[in-house]
């Protein structure tokens, strides 16, 4: 025999279900939002015309295609005439040997 769904039944089960769901969202926002709260950045005490250089491997190699590290020093040290040089190479780590067939690698 077939069980007819009534008004009642139906909304006593998608209503919960639904109510859950929109419960479960707004705490998910709520704790998104609470760890998307801007923190007190470090500040360096760079003196004026200071030469800041990066030395590093493969992340910092990848930051000469962009602009952002540069951008942003400047832009927080407008007056201090920053020299900023960026000599990371990804191939400088240590038991890496990226041209092992020569004599000397």
């Amino acid at each position: 025999m077939k069980r007819k769904l009534t008004q009642s039944h139906f909304s006593s089960v998608i209503v919960p279900s639904f109510l859950r769901f929109l419960f479960l969202s707004f705490c998910g926002v709520t704790l998104a939002a609470i760890n998307l709260r801007p923190t007190a950045a470090a500040t360096l005490d760079l003196p004026k015309e200071a030469r800041v250089v990066l030395l590093g491997n493969g992340l910092g190699s990848r930051m000469l295609h962009y602009g952002h590290f540069e951008t942003e020093m400047h832009r927080r040290y407008p007056n201090h005439h920053l020299v900023i040089r960026n000599i990371c190479d990804e191939g400088d780590t240590p038991a890496f040997r990226p041209h092992a067939g020569r004599a000397n690698p």
